[in-house]
C-alpha cells in the first residue's frame, strides 16, 4: 500500500479506496452470489456485442462454494478481438463495479507532482511497443519470449471492486472483482491458468519446460534454449523453434 517517490513514503490512492472497504473486502463470496453476478454482469456485457461470452473462472469454476473474489473471463466466440475498457465502461455505468484499481489507463496511484514523468514514459512505452510490433512482422510474444497465438497482445486484465444489489441476488456489500479478456485461442490456458493454484501451475510449467515447451496463461509453444554468451538483459532465456500447439480445451 506504500511506495517511495523522491524518496519519501506515499500512500498509492488503491490503498486510500481499499481500507475503508477492509470489513467488506475480507468477506468471502458465496456461489450463488457470483452466480448472479456473472448473469447480471453478462447481461450488460452483451449490450456491446452478442457474441461475448463471459463465465466464472478461478475458484468457483473448480467448484468452491465460496471464494476470496470473483474472476469474470471474457471472449468474443466469433475470433474477434474483445477489448477491456468498454466492457468496464459497461459495468461502472450499471453500477457492477464501483471502483477500478489497476488494468485500465488511470492516475490510481501517482502523485500529482508525477503526473507529468507518467504522460512521458507513457508515451515512450508506446513507442517502444510500436517497434516491437514492427520487428516481430504482427507476431505475438509473452512474457517469456515466446510466439504466441494471433490474439495474445489482447489479453488484458483488470483489478477492480464490484457490488451487487440485494435486488439482483447479492449482499450489497463490497468485493473483489477481477474482469479478464482474451482471445477465443486462448482460452484453454487462461482457464487452467486462473482456475489452477500457483504450486500446481508453477510444477506444470517446470514439466513443459522439460519437455522442450514453454506453457503460460497465453499458448504452448516449443522452445528452445539460448546459449548464455548469446543471452543479455534485453533477451529472453529461450526462443520458440515451431508453432504454437493448439489446444481444444485444458
Amino acid at each position: 500500500g506504500r511506495r517511495i517517490f523522491d524518496g519519501k513514503e506515499v500512500v498509492i490512492k488503491t490503498a486510500i479506496l481499499c481500507i475503508p472497504l477492509h470489513s467488506e473486502l475480507s468477506l468471502l463470496i458465496p456461489r450463488n452470489e457470483a452466480q448472479n453476478y456473472l448473469k447480471e454482469a453478462t447481461r450488460h456485457i452483451r449490450t456491446l456485442s452478442d457474441d461475448i461470452n463471459v463465465e466464472l473462472a478461478g475458484s468457483f469454476r473448480m467448484g468452491k462454494q465460496t471464494a476470496g473474489d470473483i474472476d469474470l473471463l471474457c471472449y468474443d466466440t466469433t475470433s474477434y478481438i474483445t477489448h477491456l475498457e468498454p466492457i468496464v465502461a459497461v459495468l461502472l455505468r450499471v453500477g457492477l463495479v464501483t471502483h477500478v484499481l489497476s488494468g485500465i489507463d488511470q492516475d490510481t496511484d501517482t502523485p500529482p507532482h508525477h503526473k507529468t514523468k507518467q504522460h512521458n514514459d507513457k508515451q515512450q512505452q508506446q513507442q517502444r511497443q510500436q517497434q516491437r510490433q514492427q520487428n516481430t512482422n504482427s507476431k505475438m510474444h509473452s512474457r517469456f519470449g515466446a510466439a504466441i497465438f494471433p490474439g495474445a497482445k489482447y489479453s488484458n486484465c483488470c483489478l477492480a471492486i464490484g457490488k451487487l444489489e440485494t435486488s439482483l441476488g447479492g449482499r450489497n456489500v463490497h468485493m473483489r472483482v477481477d474482469i479478464r479478456v482474451c482471445h477465443v485461442s486462448e482460452l484453454p490456458f487462461q482457464r487452467l491458468h486462473f482456475g489452477s493454484g500457483k504450486e500446481f501451475n508453477r510444477g506444470l510449467r517446470s514439466h513443459a519446460l522439460s519437455l522442450g515447451m514453454s506453457l503460460s496463461e497465453h499458448g504452448l509453444v516449443p522452445v528452445v534454449d539460448i546459449p548464455k554468451h548469446l543471452q543479455n538483459k534485453s533477451t529472453a532465456k529461450r526462443k520458440p523453434c515451431g508453432a504454437p500447439i493448439q489446444c481444444k480445451s485444458e
